[in-house]
């Protein structure tokens, strides 16, 4: 039964009890820096210590920048042997927060990040244990304070009841390979985000909760943090598709490759198109990419050259999909000789 813990859950609270560098702590500072948001001045993190964690990788799944991300569960934030039902018994103690300072940089106009939520509740207890995953900004002048911006991609809070689990089955069971979640369910890597002001001071507070009991625990993965010159019209990112920046400078008529993603897990494989709104300007590589099924990162990177000063603007489309573009600003190309006809 769900509330009773069993004797391999004993020996394993006991294990942990009696070895407690099994699981070794992560302070605010080092959460905040595997999340790529070390530019925050306020960095807090409450919740039991072993109940947070910086990885290189949960089962098969891998961070989507750097080399690690930060995790918060409302258990042990390990890929196995992570119920627990931290005091007082039941939900009361079952949470884990992150609470983060920022002053938008001038010339930003958005924050984006990307989760990954998780859960043991799924599929035999939805419906009775409803364990849940917000972040809340406050103090934006773009957003009402209190907005949670973490949604799936039918709009749907991050909540066991009402979350879309992308990564399910067989799906599951290779994503989390190895875990104590290769039987349940994700969301597959998502991406938020929300409008903000260059200027603002925002607090975003990033929850995990177990509601209804202590013991069968949901992980979150936080990675990939950053602010952008993109225009969202809203708070919350749904079926949208982005490179990973909104302008590029060029210089010297260099060359460069770019990372496309999809805000959302692709249920089969997406086929994104890419166009250049100046073939003068710019020189595209590749003028399609894939995002493979279960995934929400292109298989390819874009590559493109630069072949005289100038503005250009790529932009990747796909069936069902908002565009994602990005203005490319090239300088600095030399000054070819002049040529003509023999006075």
């Amino acid at each position: 039964m769900k509330k009773i813990l069993t004797v391999l859950s004993l020996i394993s609270l006991i294990f942990f009890v009696t070895y407690p560098g099994r699981i070794k702590a992560a302070t605010a500072e080092a959460l905040t820096s595997a999340f790529e948001a070390s530019s925050a001045t306020l960095k807090l993190y409450t919740g039991d210590d072993t109940a947070s964690s910086v990885m290189s990788s949960f089962g098969n799944v891998s961070p989507r920048q750097g080399g690690s991300f930060a995790v918060l569960s409302t258990g042990n934030a390990t890929t196995t042997d992570t119920e627990a039902d931290f005091p007082p018994p039941g939900e009361a103690g079952d949470t884990a927060t992150l609470t983060l300072g920022f002053t938008v940089p001038s010339g930003m106009n958005s924050l984006l990040f990307d989760f990954y939520f998780l859960s043991q509740e799924y599929p035999e207890w939805v419906g009775q244990y409803n364990d849940t995953f917000a972040a809340t900004i406050t103090g934006s002048s773009k957003v009402a304070d209190g907005t949670n911006v973490a949604i799936d991609p039918e709009g749907h809070v991050i909540e066991v009841n009402s979350v879309t689990f992308a990564i399910i089955g067989a799906q599951a069971a290779n994503f989390f390979q190895g875990t104590d979640f290769q039987n349940n369910g994700g969301t597959g890597w998502l991406i938020a985000g929300a409008p903000v002001g260059a200027g603002d001071n925002i607090t975003l507070t990033f929850t995990i909760q177990d509601v209804g009991d202590g013991v069968v625990s949901s992980t979150v993965l936080l990675d990939n943090f950053r602010f952008d010159q993109g225009q969202l019209a809203g708070p919350g990112v749904q079926s949208k598709l982005f490179f990973n920046q909104s302008v590029l400078n060029l210089n010297d008529c260099g060359q460069t490759s770019l990372n496309l993603y999809s805000s959302t897990v692709a249920t089969q494989d997406l086929t994104v198109n890419i166009t250049n709104s100046n073939s003068n300007v710019l020189s595209l590589v590749n003028s399609q990419v894939t995002i493979p099924q279960y995934s929400s990162q292109a298989t390819d990177k874009i590559s493109i050259n630069g072949l005289t000063d100038g503005t250009a603007t790529l932009t990747a489309t796909a069936a069902g999909f908002d565009s994602g573009t990005i203005d490319v600003i090239v300088s600095g190309c030399p000054i070819l000789p002049q040529t003509g006809p023999d006075i």
